[in-house]
């Protein structure tokens, strides 16, 4: 199958200094996984220059040395065209601690880097930190950076739009007064979830954190929640709550990506993923070009299906009635949570997926 790899998401590491009630890696303290250099460029070997790498984790500066070494491996000798790395600044206690971290990368040329900057990392991470990091990076004049903020629902959707409004499919505004959010405690996929007002002040706290971003000139890149990792179990009902129906894939995961895959992320095992879940393989010895060539998507049902009919397809295999009776809302935020249910079932046995099909 021909290399067509446009992007490639590299995940040093699992283990984070927080614990974030949306992380989709499902990233936490005291995890062992990373990637070295070594073990990257056995995994590259071969490659030739892909369009656009992002390093992220977990927190890739828990490992700053061997971070320091795959950027300059990527910008030097794999001769990336865009390299892109996200942090969420930790390490920025002070502007001389901030310029120490930030200097090399600048020095070796990484092209961009954001810094999330939002609600649920303000809980282990103070806004300051966020701050002290874009004035350095702004001081050091990085061709690109911003702050990356994930938010729940609508912000500013629509032209004079109050940031952190929550509305729901019909439009009509939230109190969160009088909205439990339909959380059910005997449903199994809602009753891990934060309480709705904590939900409610997660999304307006977003709103003021973008404010006082933008105040002092900076880029704020709003980036939506999907229902991924420790999101999933924690604010599923609020994705859903506030998305309108829709099954689409919001990844676009048709044949035209994973038939053969263009766009990838690589985990600290090795993993090789078409979107966060989606396991092609894992590489072990293997290089990503070696993969290339036995890669196959008529091997795994569920992908065979996504590639050739879209995720919406999928729909045929499952019953829409909503397990927790919340009604009006949809049983699936958006296609990303039909996918995952759907694999999970079939993982599982629950569904069986015919021939044919």
């Amino acid at each position: 199958m021909t290399m067509t790899l446009d992007y490639l998401g590299i995940s040093i590491t699992l283990n984070c200094v927080s614990r974030c009630v949306h992380c989709f890696a499902g990233a936490y303290p005291g995890r062992r996984e990373f990637i070295t250099l070594n073990r990257l460029q056995r995994w590259m070997e071969g490659l030739p220059p892909i369009k656009s790498i992002t390093l992220f984790g977990g927190e890739p500066f828990i490992y700053y040395e061997e971070m320091i070494k795959i950027t300059e491996y990527l910008l030097k000798e794999h001769k990336t065209p865009h390299l892109d790395l996200i942090t969420n600044c930790f390490w920025a206690g002070n502007e001389e601690k901030a310029r120490k971290k930030l200097l090399p990368l600048r020095e070796l040329g990484l092209h961009s880097i954001g810094f999330s900057a939002d609600a649920f990392h303000e809980e282990f991470i103070s806004l300051k930190k966020v701050l002290t990091a874009l004035n350095t990076a702004r001081e050091l004049q990085f061709p690109s950076f911003g702050a990356i903020l994930t938010y729940m629902g609508n912000l500013k959707e629509e032209e004079g739009e109050e940031i952190g409004v929550i509305r729901t499919e019909g439009g009509n505004t939230v109190d969160p007064d009088s909205v439990d959010g339909g959380i059910s405690e005997t449903d199994p996929d809602l009753s891990n979830s934060v309480p709705f007002r904590k939900a409610w002040q997660y999304h307006k706290r977003n709103g003021e954190i973008k404010k006082i971003l933008e105040n002092e000139g900076f880029k704020v890149t709003p980036e939506e929640i999907l229902p991924y990792g420790r999101a999933r179990k924690r604010l599923r009902p609020y994705l859903r709550f506030m998305k309108p129906r829709n099954y689409i894939c919001s990844e676009g995961m048709s044949s035209s990506l994973l038939n053969p895959p263009r766009n990838l992320t690589l985990l600290p095992g090795g993993e090789l993923e078409a979107c966060t879940g989606m396991m092609l393989g894992n590489l072990g010895e293997q290089s990503i070009m070696e993969f290339y060539g036995t890669y196959k998507p008529e091997k795994n049902s569920i992908i065979s299906i996504i590639s050739t009919k879209g995720t919406e397809s999928l729909l045929p295999l499952i019953s829409l009635e909503d397990p927790a009776g919340i009604n009006p809302f949809p049983s699936f935020s958006d296609g990303c949570d039909l996918c995952q249910w759907v694999r999970e079932k079939v993982r599982n046995e629950e569904v069986e997926v015919k021939p044919g099909f």
